[in-house]
């Protein structure tokens, strides 16, 4: 009976623990969200519209699909916007370990000193050096 209870106080510990930096984390990803749908999205929407019409094309089906593949430009713009995505992915991830990290050890975090850590830790996981 007094093992549950040190498991109760344990758990109880450790979500009062990760309340500490809550608030945060949800600006964090209300901002992150925002930036997403209202910047990344309708660049990236340009973008592919300006490769379609550069290629004289309205739409992608099946008849076209692998003319599109086959060209250069196409391919090496698509892997650039994969790459900026899978970056700006890492940045969220980053920000989430680290808001959970420091509310382990017991640590507040403010919204834009963890935003700066998180972009300049993914870029320091994105570009190693050795």
């Amino acid at each position: 009976m007094k093992d549950g209870k040190i498991k109760n106080n344990w758990l109880l510990t450790e979500l009062q623990r990760y309340r500490l930096n809550l608030m945060p984390l949800l600006i964090f990803e209300c901002l992150y969200y925002f930036v997403g749908s209202l910047i990344i999205l309708p660049v990236t929407k340009f973008l592919f519209n300006t490769l379609l019409s550069a290629l004289n094309l309205n739409f992608v089906d099946q008849s076209n699909f692998f003319q599109v593949l086959k060209n250069p430009i196409v391919v090496a713009v698509s892997i650039v916007i994969l790459l900026f995505f899978a970056y700006y992915i890492l940045v969220e991830y980053v920000a989430i370990i680290t808001c959970y990290n420091e509310s382990r050890n017991g640590r507040r975090v403010y919204i834009w000193p963890l935003i700066r850590f998180a972009t300049k830790r993914s870029l320091q996981i994105a570009l190693p050096r050795n």
